[in-house]
């Protein structure tokens, strides 16, 4: 019982990890589009 408990824990915990890399991940792209956009623009 306390194995499987253990188990969840780590299970949940992961996913929040994972759910965090992706945000900031989410949020490089995002700002490298903008970084992108941005120096097009001024180049015109």
């Amino acid at each position: 019982m306390q194995r499987k408990k253990m188990y969840k824990n780590i299970k949940k915990r992961r996913t929040d990890a994972d759910g965090l890399y992706a945000v900031i991940e989410k949020r490089v792209i995002n700002g490298y589009v903008i970084a992108l956009h941005i120096s097009v623009n001024t180049k015109h």
